[in-house]
């Protein structure tokens, strides 16, 4: 449009300057069509326009479908419209046929969910054109929506087995004074509770006896993932910000970049590996009513991880704030994840990335050993870029006592369980490995 306004500007200075009637006819030629193009735009669409999606929450490779609905509320007819939908930094794209009054028109295009992560779309907005395509007209016309797409999780078994089969309110070997799991007598010492006092021993006897109980804990379970690009073979992976829509009917799309830098990359296998492994432990967990504790990384300068700038702020979509000290403190490093639900837990794991200014696994390790007390069994999850001492050195961070469980994610290796004194270190290479690498390591 620009172009012909300039061509009919210097073509009718020079046409006349020159006396070139070519040169003028051109100009005049140009500006016909920009007045007839600006009558394409007099007047308002006057149509109504809504962006609707079955759920906003889906499964990595999920179908999630978009319908866009048009509707002529006026007495005229509805002509020469369009409906453009942001679909991250894609564009779909609606061709509106002509609509009469009362008359509606619906499209559908499909979101793209092949990865993990938070996809913005709209707000929908109707393009108005002249059939040439000198100029255009746009109105917002609905609201802007997000989808989530949530990692693969798998369908773990209660956790009644495995690891948490010992942390069912059982007894422990450790023994205490007062307790509901009685274990054994032995004498009075001075300082002993008097309620404790095994009274028909006492008689037996003649000396003072007391009770003395086995330990019980009551499952606490934590899942720490570390968001440190080091320990994932380097890289920095994050979850999807661009999507290009998949068309459906008569929907055209314009496809925006790829989505990631490291997709397909070893580091992004790995670190995707590793969020589906905390959501399936964390999801099992919310399931069964255990008391459950999910971190994560948080930034080393005080601020959150990577942020999703694509994704917009809207009412009611609140996002879960990291809980973080002052910075260059333990409790800075650490960021907790939602557990009140599974869909809010998984919905958090949809908007994390990793990132080179983000706490280690050590550094985690030590800041959750800080900050949450009562831990009976600790998952610490990471990729390769972890190395055994740094494992094992993260893992003696919490008391004694504390079941610590390594998962590290190696994509299509053969799983494995290795022994490093008191910790476990499970190496898998497929999410479905989780299931039996637990079990075996229960043994």
């Amino acid at each position: 449009g620009r172009v012909v306004a300039l061509a009919a500007v210097v073509a009718g200075a020079l046409g006349y300057a020159l006396g070139w009637r070519e040169l003028v006819a051109v100009a005049w030629t140009a500006a016909a069509l920009w007045v007839i193009a600006l009558l394409h735009l007099v007047g308002s669409s006057g149509v109504e326009v809504s962006l609707r999606l079955p759920r906003d929450r889906v499964v990595a490779g999920e179908r999630a479908p978009a319908t866009v609905a048009v509707r002529n509320p006026l007495r005229r007819r509805a002509v020469g419209l369009t409906v453009e939908v942001p679909v991250g930094s894609g564009l779909a794209e609606v061709h509106v046929p002509s609509l009469a009054h009362g008359h509606s028109h619906e499209d559908v295009f499909v979101v793209p969910t092949s990865r993990r992560g938070v996809i913005a779309l709209g707000p929908a907005r109707i393009v108005r054109g002249d059939p040439i395509g000198l100029v255009r007209r746009e109105s917002a016309e609905a609201a802007a929506t997000r989808l989530l797409v949530h990692p693969r999780t798998l369908a773990m078994p209660s956790t009644s087995t495995g690891f948490v089969r010992d942390l069912e309110g059982r007894a422990t070997r450790d023994l205490t004074d007062s307790d509901v799991s009685f274990q054994s007598l032995r004498e009075y010492v001075p300082g002993d509770p008097v309620r404790h006092i095994h009274w028909r021993s006492t008689a037996k006897t003649g000396v003072h006896m007391v009770r003395r109980f086995e330990e019980t804990r009551r499952s606490h379970i934590m899942v720490a993932l570390s968001l440190h690009a080091g320990d994932y073979g380097g890289g920095a992976p994050g979850p999807v910000e661009d999507a290009a829509a998949i068309p459906a009917g008569g929907t055209t799309v314009a496809a925006g970049s790829a989505a990631g830098a490291l997709a397909g990359s070893t580091a992004d296998a790995e670190f995707e590996l590793a969020v589906s492994v905390v959501g399936s432990l964390g999801a099992r967990a919310i399931v069964d009513a255990r008391t459950l504790q999910v971190v994560a990384s948080a930034d080393r300068a005080g601020r959150r991880t990577r942020r999703l700038p694509t994704a917009p702020t809207l009412p009611g979509l609140a996002r879960t704030v990291a809980r973080q000290g002052p910075p260059g403190s333990r409790s800075a490093r650490l960021r907790r994840l939602a557990t009140v639900t599974r869909d809010r837990l998984l919905d958090d794991l949809a908007e994390i990335g990793a990132s080179d200014r983000a706490a280690s696994l050590g550094e985690l390790a030590r800041a959750a050993a800080d900050e949450v007390a009562g831990v009976s069994v600790v998952f610490l999850v990471c990729g390769t870029g972890a190395t055994p001492a740094a494992i094992r050195a993260a893992a003696v961070g919490f008391p004694p006592g504390v079941q610590v469980v390594a998962v590290v994610c190696d994509p299509e290796v053969e799983p494995g369980l290795r022994r490093l004194g008191d910790l476990s270190v499970l190496t898998i290479g497929y999410l479905d490995d989780l299931r039996g690498a637990l079990q075996r390591s229960a043994t």
